[in-house]
């Protein structure tokens, strides 16, 4: 173990390196996306929406954007009946 990235309040759902390996996203339940320096294990930047659930944090080859996918836990399946 070389680090302990703390920060989520919730499970995280998915973690991505950039190519580089300096810097990881995290995403989860807690609505966050962070943004982890890996070389001294700080979060640089945290992105937040409370009523989302992250479920995948990809970045895109050049390193400087990061697509996201998640899912808004209020929606309700309506059924017609």
């Amino acid at each position: 173990e070389l680090r302990r990235l703390r920060g989520h309040l919730y499970d995280v759902r998915w973690a991505a390196f950039r190519a580089d390996g300096q810097k990881l996203a995290s995403g989860g339940f807690d609505g966050e996306i962070r943004l982890w320096d890996l070389p001294t294990g700080e979060c640089e930047r945290t992105f937040a929406d409370a009523n989302m659930f992250v479920e995948r944090v990809h970045f895109l080859p050049d390193g400087r954007l990061l697509t996201v996918a998640a899912c808004d836990y209020r929606l309700t399946n309506h059924t017609s009946t």
